[in-house]
Parts: C-alpha cells; sequence; structure tokens
C-alpha cells in the first residue's frame, strides 16, 4: 500500500516557507537587539528582555497602518518615495567604503 503525498505537497511548501521568514527575521531581530546591547551594555544587559518586547512592540505598531483597508496606499508610498532614498544611502556608503579601502590612487578607470 503506498500514500499518496500529492495532497500535502502546498501544506509543506507553506510550512517551509513560513520557516525560512521566520528564522530570516529572528535573525534580524537579534541582530539589532545584539548591536544596541554591544552599544549600551549597562541599560540594555540588564534589560534586555524588556528591550526585546519594546522592539517587537515598536515594530507591530509601525506595521499596523499596512494592515487596514488602505494599507495598499502605505505600502504603495513607502515603495514610491523611501526606497529611492534608501538606495542612494546604500549606493552612497558603498562608493565610501570601497574608496576607503582602496584608496583614491588605486582606482583607476
Amino acid at each position: 500500500m503506498t500514500i499518496d503525498s500529492r495532497p500535502l505537497d502546498p501544506s509543506l511548501v507553506f510550512q517551509s516557507a513560513f520557516h525560512f521568514i521566520f528564522v530570516l527575521q529572528f535573525g534580524a531581530l537579534e541582530g539589532v537587539v545584539t548591536a544596541f546591547s554591544d552599544e549600551f551594555p549597562k541599560i540594555v544587559g540588564k534589560h534586555r528582555i524588556l528591550v526585546l518586547i519594546l522592539y517587537v512592540t515598536c515594530l507591530m505598531i509601525f506595521s499596523l497602518p499596512t494592515m487596514t483597508y488602505g494599507g495598499i496606499y502605505v505600502i504603495t508610498l513607502l515603495e514610491a518615495y523611501a526606497t529611492g532614498a534608501a538606495m542612494m544611502v546604500l549606493v552612497l556608503m558603498e562608493c565610501v567604503t570601497v574608496a576607503w579601502f582602496y584608496g583614491k590612487n588605486r582606482c583607476k578607470f
């Protein structure tokens, strides 16, 4: 007797995608809190759980506008106006980093 596994495939794909996204979000969360903990060890080190709860609460509050009926408009505004400036800052930081490490005399274009 064989068991047909085709009905299980969509749920397994959803579970694996959910797990992957959860792991990425957990890594980002720990990265931010660890950075604050390293920068302010006297404040964050003693109250790490409270800082985690505060950070997750702030993320939840800031994401609430995207879950309303007008959420697609908020996301569209963020895509239209926030991504361009962020990309410009990233490109500027990349140029400064390359110039810092290689120096202006080594870069010959």
